[in-house]
């Protein structure tokens, strides 16, 4: 699972080793992977719990702004959803999405 967030990063979900995927089988980890650096070094971003279905993280870009999504499905049916406004710093405040 690969999102872009621009032209030298990408949040990247996966099997990075022990305790990174869900008892699914998923991944549970999302990483912040930058152009030339190796795939193990890159960044912890977000983390689910072992028990969750699958974790993603990705950016959305609509009508000029742009959107960090992170979702955590805790069940086949149920998903735990936040966003927040995309910005260099990445410091913005995550807001939790109702279902």
């Amino acid at each position: 699972r690969v999102s872009w967030v621009d032209k030298d990063t990408i949040l990247v979900g996966g099997d990075f080793g022990p305790d990174t995927l869900t008892k699914s089988g998923y991944p549970r980890v999302v990483k912040e992977w930058k152009r030339g650096t190796p795939l193990l070094d890159a960044k912890t971003v977000y983390e689910g719990d072992e028990n969750d279905v699958s974790v993603t993280g990705y950016l959305v870009r609509s009508k000029g702004f742009a959107y960090e999504k992170r979702n955590r499905g805790t069940s086949f049916y149920t998903s735990r959803h936040q966003i927040r406004k995309h910005t260099e710093t990445r410091d913005g405040v995550w807001v939790d999405l109702q279902e």
